[in-house]
């Protein structure tokens, strides 16, 4: 089962035979081995995979359900706005059901303050936010993506072969508006990542919390695959912001906090959905992310090159 978000439909695949007293109202046969089903009205939920797609009987193949998919909504073009993913991903993690390991170390906790301290010091004034590309930057990130524990654990998840895709260094300022819509860090209109040669670390300069926007994420969303995701609404000098379409906006009924020290780092599954409050407290909360890739994890849309930053190996 998955939801189509730009055109507000449920997909519901059966193999060939199953189907054959279906009475649903609403719903329409694409052909001998799938049926669309509509959303009910006012559904705003996540759907996933009814059975595990490593087990049981087979799927229908990803290319027969994308043509399936633009039969039904009588366009292979995306809606304005709204991006389809070429390859959905479906399936298990490495990172294990819930797609997440948290409590990692990068560095102490007294140098991860010292650090923030000086970032804070140095964009107070201009209220900076985000910064791209952080490990290209300043010495500290390129040191932080390189931590002797961090790394290790990437590379027990990934494979021995690590580079940085890219980095972002966030800064929530206390009592400024800077919610984070409910997304995924391995796809984006110029690439995706395969899930099995990509990771995503996010390392925590201050303490996190969800007072000062720690993140939130859904365990085990990863199993439903990449998400057809839009820019938020937002006039932010920061820029806007992917998010997945059909999610409303706030904390999920199923959703954890991931509280960290400063000095602490989690890894997610790229395809694990997750989000952040605006900052409500006197101080500051720092954090900076991270997508770590092994060779082949780059499925790219469109003439682009990915800019890597090659750690471990010798596959580059």
């Amino acid at each position: 089962m998955l939801h189509d978000t730009c055109n507000g439909q449920a997909y519901f695949l059966t193999p060939p035979g199953t189907a054959r007293n279906w009475q649903q109202d609403g719903t329409q046969a694409l052909g001998p081995g799938s049926w669309v089903v509509l959303a009910p009205p006012g559904w705003r939920g996540l759907l996933r995979w009814l059975h595990d797609p490593t087990g049981g009987p087979p799927h229908t193949r990803t290319d027969d359900l994308a043509r399936s998919l633009a039969t039904a909504v009588g366009t292979g073009e995306d809606t304005e706005g709204c991006h389809t993913a070429e390859i959905r991903y479906a399936g298990p993690s490495p990172l294990g059901e819930s797609g997440y390991r948290t409590g990692l170390e990068w560095n102490t906790d007294g140098l991860a303050r010292a650090r923030a301290a000086e970032i804070i010091t140095e964009h107070r004034a201009g209220q900076t936010e985000v910064v791209r590309g952080a490990h290209l930057l300043f010495d500290w990130a390129a040191h932080a993506v390189r931590s002797p524990d961090l790394l290790r654990v990437v590379q027990e998840t990934i494979g021995g072969s690590v580079a940085v895709e890219n980095t972002f260094l966030m800064i929530k300022w206390p009592g400024r508006d800077f919610p984070v819509p409910w997304h995924q860090d391995g796809t984006n209109p110029r690439m995706q990542l395969d899930p099995e040669l990509s990771v995503a670390a996010w390392l925590a300069l201050t303490d996190a919390t969800s007072i000062n926007g720690c993140l939130q994420v859904i365990p085990g969303s990863h199993a439903a695959g990449y998400l057809d995701y839009g820019r938020e609404e937002s006039d932010a000098r920061r820029g806007k912001a992917l998010g997945i379409q059909g999610m409303p906006d706030g904390p999920h009924s199923q959703g954890v906090w991931l509280p960290l020290d400063a000095g602490q780092a989690c890894l997610m599954d790229v395809r694990l959905l997750h989000r952040s409050d605006s900052n409500m407290t006197v101080g500051a909360r720092v954090g900076l992310n991270i997508r770590y890739v092994a060779p082949g994890a780059i499925r790219l849309s469109g003439p682009h090159s990915p800019s890597l930053y090659p750690l471990t190996g010798s596959d580059w």
